[in-house]
């Protein structure tokens, strides 16, 4: 242990290094341990005039940094008033969250081999379970007020983000991907009960269940080891808690983006394809490409339209769009072929009801109800596709489709 720090040198000391604490920081954020021996070099370069090993001393000493064998780390409080000092605090990652839990649940696994060594006293083992024990603590309570700051921050956040989205939408866009996809998407990931923290936290609640319920165990272990597994159970429905407020404060925000890019890029598309029409002075695409001329209750794909689009305007030579040959064609067996509504059709001159007629056609039986769809409302040749809207609305359906198709029926007629 070092010498005893007051308040006034510890805040010195804080100040005076804080250029290598907020380094630590933003490493520790970016999921990353440091070393003693790297955050040594660094400080070296960064405060060249002084001795590294008296800076790392005065930190340690004062509490700022936390030395756990050859691993160096910021104290929770340190490392919250340092983010809030430099104004740049940001939410703590999933990375972040899920190594805290990590170095948690390692000291657990530690203390229990440390408690079954024959050759330790009980005197050995209850200072070692007191000092991981104040150790693991200050990493959880750490966690829970970065999964308070975390709602802080998103609640926040969201309420600006909605004025945003009115007075520059593609910053609102922007920003909100970020929040939803960097921070608080990836938190998902530890909760997954087949991840391996989940794993390795049944595992510790095990360890530490064993030794609060033995009997044979100190009183002091006992104890010990029962608040730590209450600490670990709070902190994880804490952490866990603050992340469904937040999905549930910022998912509606990310969906709206997911529609505001969808419209963005389609609105891009036509002026792409506009652009292309006038430069080129011509837009002649093959009718038997087999366009959906018609879009109906979103069944087709904004992004594949959009994809197509934006090709027919990029085209420059057919040696772009080689196609590579396939290691194996066993997979061409398994894919329906397109339906051609002219070879469905067969001669008739009618239909009144090209939807109900396609699906209940032979060739169809296994295709989906998007399949049918396409060869409904696709451009032909000699084909005349007219909405009957004086009709009802239909609702279509197929048992190996997920989606149903509600619109008025489609008459074709074949013209010649």
């Amino acid at each position: 242990m070092g010498r005893v720090i007051g308040f006034n040198d510890r805040l010195r000391y804080i100040s005076k290094h804080g250029r290598l604490l907020r380094w630590v920081v933003e490493r520790e954020n970016a999921g990353v341990s440091l070393t003693y021996s790297q955050t040594l070099d660094h400080c070296s370069t960064i405060e060249p005039k002084i001795p590294a090993e008296n800076v790392l001393s005065q930190l340690i000493d004062a509490d700022a940094l936390i030395l756990d064998g050859n691993m160096l780390r910021v104290n929770g409080p340190v490392a919250s008033f340092i983010l809030w000092a430099s104004d740049s605090s940001t939410m703590m990652p999933g990375s972040r969250i899920e190594q805290l839990f990590s170095e948690v649940f390692g000291q657990a696994k530690k203390l229990h081999e440390i408690l079954q060594d024959p050759s330790s006293t009980l005197r050995q083992k209850e200072a070692h379970i007191k000092e991981r024990g104040r150790d693991m603590s200050s990493k959880l309570l750490s966690l829970r007020g970065s999964a308070d700051e975390n709602v802080r921050t998103v609640i926040t956040s969201s309420s600006s983000l909605r004025l945003l989205k009115e007075e520059d939408r593609f910053g609102f866009i922007a920003k909100v991907s970020k929040l939803w996809e960097e921070d608080i998407d990836p938190i998902s990931e530890f909760r997954d009960v087949s991840s391996s923290l989940q794993f390795e936290r049944r595992e510790i609640r095990n360890i530490l269940e064993s030794i609060s319920s033995n009997s044979t165990a100190n009183q002091t272990i006992r104890k010990e080891a029962e608040k730590l597994l209450e600490q670990i159970d709070f902190t994880w429905d804490r952490v866990s808690f603050a992340h469904d407020v937040m999905i549930k404060e910022v998912r509606p925000l990310y969906k709206l983006v997911q529609q505001m890019k969808t419209t963005i890029s389609i609105v891009n598309s036509a002026e792409n394809l506009l652009n292309h029409i006038i430069t080129a002075n011509s837009f002649n695409p093959s009718i038997s490409l087999g366009i959906p001329s018609i879009r109906i209750s979103q069944i087709f794909n904004d992004l594949s339209i959009d994809s197509f689009v934006l090709t027919l305007a990029d085209v420059q030579e057919e040696s772009e769009y080689k196609i590579p040959a396939r290691p194996s064609t066993s997979e061409l067996l398994e894919i329906n072929p397109p339906l051609d509504i002219m070879v469905l059709l067969d001669g008739m001159t009618m239909v009144t009801d090209a939807m109900e007629f396609v699906i209940d056609h032979p060739f169809a039986a296994n295709h989906t109800l998007q399949e049918c769809a396409v060869a409904v409302y696709s451009s032909r040749k000699n084909l005349l596709q007219t909405i009957v809207r004086d009709s009802p609305r239909k609702t279509y359906s197929k048992e190996n489709s997920e989606y149903v198709l509600e619109s008025k029926p489609v008459q074709l007629e074949v013209v010649k």
